[in-house]
């Protein structure tokens, strides 16, 4: 089991992780190369590594240039302006930013046992991208017909494509592990 947000983030003594493990509990770590030394002062103590990171929003298409809707001329959404469905580049981004740190931790000697992440991004937003999406002259211009034809069937691609930019984010490669999205769970015993 893993305490959410509740130590220092420099290394503690190796009793503390002892301690924490005689209890089967470890601190969890973020996904950051400035936490390479609590990684190996957790591994040290024989203590699982477990990365925890969250957010939402617009997030991760925000990352890149061009990645709201472009809407037709008069359409006004009422709510916030989502990520288009048609641009994935900030997913592309992240994904660098996720395995940069997982490959600084893997050059370090670290295992990195488990992966939680809770990103609740764009375009995760599904049946609530339908009314901007149909309105959007990129997604009508590139997305196949059927995925504007209704609100499920937004969903179901909007759906589709979280799971193409998950597996874009964190390839098997970099974990001894299990990782997990609410949504997506992946397992790997082995090192592919």
């Amino acid at each position: 089991m893993i305490l959410w947000e509740s130590f220092p983030l420099d290394p503690q003594p190796i009793e503390h992780y002892r301690a924490l493990i005689e209890r089967g509990l470890t601190q969890p770590i973020r996904m950051h190369t400035n936490m390479i030394a609590v990684a190996m002062a957790l591994q040290k103590a024989g203590s699982p590594i477990i990365m925890v990171e969250g957010a939402a929003g617009n997030w991760p298409a925000s990352l890149a240039p061009r990645w709201q809707h472009e809407f037709e001329d008069g359409f006004r959404p009422d709510e916030r302006v989502r990520a288009c469905l048609a641009v994935r580049d900030g997913w592309a981004i992240q994904a660098r930013n996720v395995r940069e740190p997982l490959q600084a931790f893997r050059d370090a000697g670290i295992t990195v046992h488990g992966v939680w992440m809770d990103w609740e991004g764009d375009p995760w937003s599904m049946w609530m991208q339908f009314e901007q999406a149909r309105h959007c002259t990129r997604c009508r211009t590139h997305l196949p017909r059927w995925a504007l034809a209704s609100p499920e069937s937004c969903s179901a691609y909007s759906t589709a494509i979280i799971y193409g930019c998950w597996t874009l984010i964190l390839p098997l490669r970099f974990l001894k592990c299990f990782h997990e999205r609410w949504l997506l769970t992946g397992w790997s015993c082995s090192d592919p």
